[in-house]
C-alpha cells in the first residue's frame, strides 16, 4: 500500500496508517517537555538553568524548523519535498536518544540532549505532509484520529515510561534502568515512524509546483512570505489555541514530585488517568470540528479553560494548606488535557481553512515558529519567575521552589488569547482574512486524483 499525497477523497485506513508518526512525536515532546528534565535534575537544581537547557527544543524550533517548514515549499528531490526532512527527523532523533542515558556527566547530557533536539525539529514538515494527504472535508474527523495516537502516545510515555524512571529492571541476559527504557523506547518508536514514511508514502508533484532555488527561498522570499497578513494573524490566532493545552511544561513533574511530594509513578498514573478520560470524547470534537464554526468553538472553548484554570489556581493556592490531594493532580491534568485538549482537537483544523495545500509548508513554518517562540519566552520566563517569586513572594529556603508560580503566567496568556481572538473575529468578519473554499481548492488544481 503506497499513501499519495493531493487526492480529492482517501479511504479512512490511509488516515490511521498516515497519522502514526504522531504517536512518536507526542512522545519525543513529553519525554523532552517532562522527562528529560528528571535526567538533568541528577546533576543540577537551577529550574531557570534546567529550563533554558531544555528550552532548545523551541530555540531550535524557530531556527531549523521554521526554515525547513518554508524551504520544503519550494523544493523537490526523487523522494518528495517533506520526506527527506523527516528520515533526518526520525533517524537521527532515534540515534540521539538511544545514547542520552549512557552520558555520565551533566554537560554530556546536555550535548545529547541538544543534538537531540536539533535534529527531531526536521519533523516540522510531518503536519503539512499530512494536509496535503488528508483534504479539507476529512481534516476534522482526523483530528480526532491524531489525538487518539498523541494521547496514547503521552499516556504510555506517563504511564509506562515516566512512572518507571527509577526502577530497575532485570531481565537476566540484559539489566537496565528506567530512564533506559524510557529513552531506548522513544529510539525504537522513531525508528520504526521513520520506515514507515520511507516505504508506505509517496509525494505527488502538485499541479503548479514551482521549483526555486533554497538560497533565493532564504534571501527573498522568506521573511516577506511570513510576513503576509493571513499568515501573521494565523500564527496570531495559533498563539490563542496553544493557550488551551498550555500547561508548566517542564517544570509540571518537579511541582508535583518536588513540591507536591507525589512520587514518579504516581504522577505518571495520574497523567495517564486524565489522558484516557478523553479518549472517548475525541470523536465528538472530530464531530463538532466538522460541522459547526470552528471559530466559535474556539472562543467558546478558550473561555471556559480559562476560567477552569482560575478556579484551579484560587483552590490551590487560597485553600489548600500543604500537599494538595490527589484528586487535585487529577484535576490539574484533566484541565490540560480533556478540557484544553479536545478544544484543540476541534480547532486546530481552522488554521489550515484560511491557505491554499500549496502554501502549507509555509503556514507549518509560521505556525512552528510561533509555538516554539511562545513555548521558548514560557519555559524561561517561568523558570525564572518561579526562581524570583520563591525567595521574594513565597519565602521558599535555599534550593527548594514554589513550581506553582508559573501558574501566573498560565493564566496572564489565557486572557491574552481571548482577546485576540475576538479581533480576528472582527477581522473575518470585513474580510480582511478569507476562508478557502473547497471549490477554489480544486480551481488550483488541489485534491486532483
Amino acid at each position: 500500500m503506497k499513501i499519495v499525497t493531493n487526492q480529492k477523497e482517501i479511504p479512512w485506513t490511509w488516515v490511521f496508517v498516515l497519522l502514526m508518526p504522531w504517536f512518536a512525536h507526542n512522545m519525543w515532546e513529553t519525554i523532552s517537555a517532562q522527562g528529560m528534565i528528571f535526567t538533568l535534575r541528577k546533576f543540577y537544581d537551577d529550574p531557570a538553568f534546567m529550563g533554558l537547557i531544555l528550552s532548545t527544543n523551541y530555540a531550535f524550533s524557530l531556527t531549523v524548523g521554521s526554515v525547513v517548514a518554508f524551504v520544503t515549499d519550494y523544493i523537490w528531490t526523487p523522494m518528495g519535498r517533506r520526506r527527506p526532512a523527516l528520515m533526518i527527523a526520525f533517524f537521527g532523533g532515534a540515534l540521539m536518544s538511544f545514547f542520552i542515558p549512557f552520558a555520565s556527566t551533566g554537560w554530556a547530557v546536555i550535548l545529547f540532549i541538544i543534538g537531540y533536539q536539533f535534529v527531531v525539529d526536521f519533523a516540522v514538515s510531518f503536519e503539512p505532509l499530512t494536509m496535503e494527504v488528508v483534504p479539507p472535508q476529512q481534516r476534522g474527523r482526523s483530528g480526532s484520529v491524531t489525538h487518539w495516537y498523541k494521547t496514547a502516545a503521552t499516556a504510555v510515555t506517563f504511564g509506562v515510561l515516566i512512572a518507571n524512571f527509577d526502577n530497575e529492571f532485570d531481565l537476566g541476559w540484559i539489566q537496565f534502568n528506567g530512564e533506559k527504557l524510557m529513552y531506548w523506547t522513544n529510539s525504537v518508536v522513531l525508528a520504526l515512524c521513520g520506515c514507515l514514511i520511507l516505504f508506505f508514502v509517496k509525494e505527488k508533484k502538485p499541479k503548479h509546483f514551482e521549483r526555486q532555488s533554497i538560497r533565493k527561498l532564504l534571501v527573498q522570499r522568506f521573511f516577506i512570505e511570513l510576513t503576509r497578513p493571513t499568515i501573521l494573524r494565523l500564527m496570531g490566532l495559533a498563539l490563542a489555541i496553544q493557550t488551551l493545552w498550555f500547561g508548566l511544561l517542564q517544570y509540571e513533574g518537579l511541582l508535583i514530585t518536588e513540591q507536591w511530594g507525589y512520587e514518579k509513578s504516581e504522577y505518571g498514573y495520574l497523567s495517564t488517568a486524565s489522558l484516557i478520560a478523553t479518549v472517548a470524547l475525541v470523536p465528538f470534537a472530530g464531530w463538532l470540528s466538522d460541522r459547526f464554526d470552528r471559530l466559535f468553538l474556539l472562543k467558546a472553548g478558550l473561555i471556559g479553560v480559562v476560567v477552569l484554570k482560575f478556579i484551579f489556581y484560587s483552590y490551590i493556592e487560597f485553600v489548600v494548606v500543604g500537599q494538595p490531594s490527589i484528586y487535585a493532580v487529577f484535576a490539574m491534568g484533566m484541565i490540560k488535557s480533556t478540557a484544553g485538549g479536545l478544544i484543540a482537537v476541534a480547532c486546530i483544523p481552522l488554521l489550515f481553512d484560511f491557505v491554499p495545500n500549496a502554501r502549507l509548508g509555509t503556514l507549518g513554518c509560521g505556525l512552528g515558529f510561533t509555538f516554539a517562540l511562545s513555548s521558548f519566552i514560557g519555559t524561561n520566563v517561568m523558570g525564572n519567575w518561579i526562581k524570583f517569586a520563591s525567595r521574594t513572594v513565597y519565602d521558599m529556603p535555599e534550593g527548594t521552589y514554589y513550581y506553582f508560580a508559573g501558574y501566573h503566567w498560565l493564566l496572564l496568556t489565557g486572557v491574552l488569547g481571548i482577546c485576540y481572538v475576538f479581533y480576528f473575529q472582527r477581522a473575518e468578519k470585513r474580510g480582511a482574512i478569507v476562508r478557502i473554499s473547497k471549490a477554489e481548492r480544486e480551481e488550483s488544481g488541489e485534491g486532483e486524483g
